[in-house]
């Protein structure tokens, strides 16, 4: 799920260095697998909770696209096939993302949708880091929000 406000800033997040992929880059959403008897709308809710410490509510979400992809783990050992459902959560305003989840995620904070867009453009800035590679579920989060944002 990728957080935006209604004055458009966008939440990152440094993954933990622990992290079996990609650790220590810069992600611009939150998630994880959908559990049992859980549907992918209250698995993205139940996970940025988790990972973030805030709650949204469904009336807060859009789905943006539902993704096939090939999900590669070889530290693991691991392949698999996954849909990924990709959500956009519009909020009043910033929240509070002092209380993230420290195995999973390093900080957060919310920056401008503009500088967003730029990470995405260019898979790095260097104060922040590299990008972790979902480029296209990005961009396409990316521009839903600001059509979201134009037509609210």
């Amino acid at each position: 799920m990728v957080v935006a406000t209604q004055q458009g800033e966008v939440l990152l997040q440094k993954r933990s260095a622990s992290m079996i992929t990609h650790p220590g880059g810069i992600d611009i959403s939150a998630g994880g697998y959908v559990d049992a008897r859980e549907t992918p709308e209250q698995a993205a809710i139940r996970e940025l909770q988790e990972e973030m410490g805030f709650a949204v509510s469904a009336k807060d979400l859009r789905l943006v696209k539902i993704y096939r992809q090939n999900h590669n783990l070889p530290k693991l050992r691991k392949k698999s096939r996954v849909f990924l459902y990709s959500y956009v959560a519009l909020l009043p305003s910033a929240v509070d993302v002092t209380q993230v989840q420290a195995n999973e995620v390093a900080w957060a904070r919310f920056v401008p949708l503009r500088q967003a867009k730029q990470l995405c453009r260019r898979q790095r800035i260097k104060s922040l880091g590299r990008l972790v590679p979902k480029t296209r579920v990005y961009k396409d989060a990316l521009a839903a929000i600001e059509q979201w944002l134009v037509t609210r």
